[in-house]
């Protein structure tokens, strides 16, 4: 029937609509892959083209380059992000360690024939290898100090631990095979006996008379340190109106970054012992392996490509990394080591970890008078030079307040855990908790408002410069104004009626008042500069290499976007490379919240300074003075003489008499 007809023709023409959207989903899909891939490379997208539209229709709803999203994140959220994992070579041997499973004991026997009769193992590695090829311990920066007059230790940290075990998981054996479930099976094979010690050192307290971590100390502590005067401090104390007492307790903590450490060593085309790797600071690492292997740095490349989160743990060389370069020398081949979450958390350095007491004396009118801070660091079984950085931020304790007086001690504790490091602010945030915790417990023994406490005792404007009882010297600030407007941003005044309302349908409510001050492009002590290098290439694109470490901050995007203001260049036209020691003479990395401000500032000086390169070659080509070339979005021209064509970028590279286009290192 004509019903039937139509029906069947309705059906058939609904499956046709439906085949016609999912074939342009799919073709869309595969158009936008390739639109992302392609500017994943920095690869051009034809405008008009198919792949440009979809880019331009998904990644950008917004206008102008200054206004576009971050341009890592296009890579990162579509698969396309290069981390160390994802640049294994083929021909790359695989890296699994046996770890301690006791936290402290002697071995008293190593038996590694089985695990090098198993299939597919190329190499069982131990600290008998390691000490025969001049590799036996990581580059020691302990440095410890005693100013109490008491015993320090030297305490070398082993590559492969040979003999004594000082703290769970530290590694025994590297065993190196044409897999990882090779290299792990035979792991299983590995016989050691370990003689584990009665009593160990899991923490800071009752430590002075424990269980020795390192022979030759009397106390278990590694380094002790005093800043300020303790006597004029406990004078004051005594004579306060009001001293409160404070015991703190800031739990270790481990970084759990979303990508977990993995290396690559290997030896490249020239020779070099190279190593990929998830690290901020890629230069603190090149150093490091010249000196463990006694070449020179320009024999040694580290490349850290995109990195998933490192937030201070991943700043130094780890055992690992010099691990699998001293293998790769070994064997001649690539060998790769990555860490599951487990072992992480034994592997990575950890951070936090103090403890101790503060005391805060005020006078009869609320005013702050002495402040004395004891402090106890667990430094791990191993103390180095990361370790003691609480000493460049324990000024922090002062906070924003006008305390006359302040001391301080900070004793490092050996204990038979992995060795603490940088975290977050490393220190910072520790004194800042102390201080802030301290005037709040003052504040409810005196019956002060604990904001109005906070605010007599700020530091005034015009009282800046302001040298602080211990460390600090502020140049600027207006405090008792910010802190004015941050409690009446969060209507401090209303608080206690907000209170009653939650108390009396059944619930809790409390504020919380922090003042934080830190040192920003630190260390304090150890400033460093940094350099950048801008390179227009032949065909125009402009190369930025700074030396700082973008790991997730968004410094891809923030530097090209200054050198697009600056060059007068479209974002697309900027390419972004970082972390290769090969690119670079030195960089900084990230760390000490400085890489924006320090490796910003190196390349706005290197952008500067590339402009008024470019200038000068314009100025040969234009027939005019170099101070007489203008220059502006992206063109240099001779205002005397319109009749010349100005050049673009692609023109000044091509005048440099460079093979690659015009570099400038600033």
């Amino acid at each position: 029937s004509r019903v039937e007809h139509l029906f069947k023709n309705f059906l058939i023409l609904r499956f046709k609509l439906i085949y016609s959207c999912l074939f342009a989903i799919i073709a869309g899909c595969q158009i936008y892959d390739l639109a992302v891939t392609m500017r994943a490379k920095n690869k051009r997208i034809f405008p008009f083209s198919p792949c440009f539209v979809m880019y331009e229709f998904f990644m950008n709803d917004q206008t102008g380059p200054a206004l576009k999203g971050r341009v890592e994140d296009i890579r990162f959220v579509s698969g396309h992000g290069q981390f160390t994992a994802d640049i294994i070579p083929q021909n790359a041997l695989h890296a699994v360690f046996f770890r301690s499973p006791v936290a402290a004991g002697m071995i008293t026997s190593l038996d590694c024939s089985a695990a090098k009769a198993a299939a597919g193992v190329v190499a069982v590695l131990t600290a008998a290898e390691a000490a025969a090829d001049g590799v036996a311990n990581m580059v020691w920066t302990g440095g410890p100090v005693r100013e109490d007059g008491g015993v320090t230790v030297d305490s070398p940290r082993p590559l492969l631990s040979g003999a004594e075990i000082r703290h769970l998981g530290e590694p025994v054996v590297m065993i190196i095979a044409t897999s990882r479930q090779a290299a792990a099976d035979a792991a299983e094979l590995v016989d050691v006996q370990i003689e584990a010690a009665d009593d160990v050192a899991l923490s800071v307290e009752n430590m002075l008379n424990g269980p020795l971590v390192w022979p030759g100390t009397t106390d278990n502590i590694a380094s002790l340190h005093r800043q300020g005067d303790r006597d004029e401090v406990d004078a004051i104390l005594a004579t306060s109106a009001h001293v409160s007492h404070f015991e703190f307790d800031i739990s270790k903590i481990t970084a759990c970054t979303m990508e977990m450490r993995n290396s690559i060593g290997f030896i490249d085309e020239n020779g070099k012992s190279c190593v990929t790797t998830s690290a901020q600071s890629p230069y603190q690492l090149h150093g490091e392996l010249a000196q463990l292997f006694g070449i020179s740095t320009d024999e040694v490349r580290v490349i850290s490509p995109d990195v998933g989160g490192s937030f201070g743990m991943k700043g130094a060389l780890y055992r690992e990394d010099a691990l699998v370069v001293w293998a790769a020398r070994r064997l001649q081949r690539p060998v790769f080591w990555a860490a599951d979450r487990g072992e992480s958390f034994l592997s990575d350095e950890h951070a936090r970890a103090v403890s101790g007491t503060a005391s805060l004396g005020l006078d009869k009118d609320g005013n702050f008078t002495a402040l004395w801070v004891d402090a106890h660091i667990d430094a791990g079984a191993y103390l180095s030079r990361r370790t003691k950085g609480l000493l460049n931020n324990m000024g922090g304790v002062a906070g924003q307040y006008k305390t006359p007086a302040i001391a301080t001690q900070m004793s490092f504790f050996f204990t038979n855990t992995m060795q603490t490091s940088p975290y977050r602010g490393f220190g910072r945030p520790e004194a800042t908790y102390v201080i802030e915790r301290l005037i709040d417990q003052a504040a409810r023994e005196t019956g002060r408002d604990a904001l109005a406490l906070r605010q007599q005792n700020l530091v005034s404007p015009d009282a800046m410069p302001y040298q602080t009882a211990l460390t600090f010297l502020y140049d600027c600030g207006d405090f008792p104004r910010i802190v004015a407007a941050a409690a009446k941003n969060a209507d401090y005044a209303g608080f206690a009626d907000r209170r009653k309302d939650s108390e009396s349908r059944g619930l809790l409510r409390g504020i919380g008042i922090a003042n934080p001050i830190e040192v920003a492009g630190g260390p304090l002590k150890q400033i460093r500069k940094d350099i950048a290098r801008i390179t227009v290439r032949p065909d125009g694109q402009i190369v930025i290499t700074p030396g700082l470490m973008s790991v997730g901050q968004g410094h891809e995007t923030a530097l090209a976007r200054m050198a697009s203001s600056r060059l007068g260049v479209d974002m697309d036209d900027i390419i972004y490379q970082q972390g290769d020691t090969d690119l670079l003479p030195s960089g900084r990395g990230s760390g000490g919240s400085a890489a924006t401000v320090i490796g910003g500032a190196a390349v706005h000086v290197a952008l500067n300074e590339f402009v008024a390169a470019g200038k000068s070659i314009a100025a040969g080509v234009l027939g005019c003075e170099i101070d007489h070339v203008a220059f502006d979005a992206g063109l240099f021209s001779n205002p005397s003489n319109t009749t010349l064509k100005p050049m673009n970028w692609t023109d000044i590279a091509a005048h440099s008499n460079a093979t690659g286009g015009l570099s400038v290192l600033g």
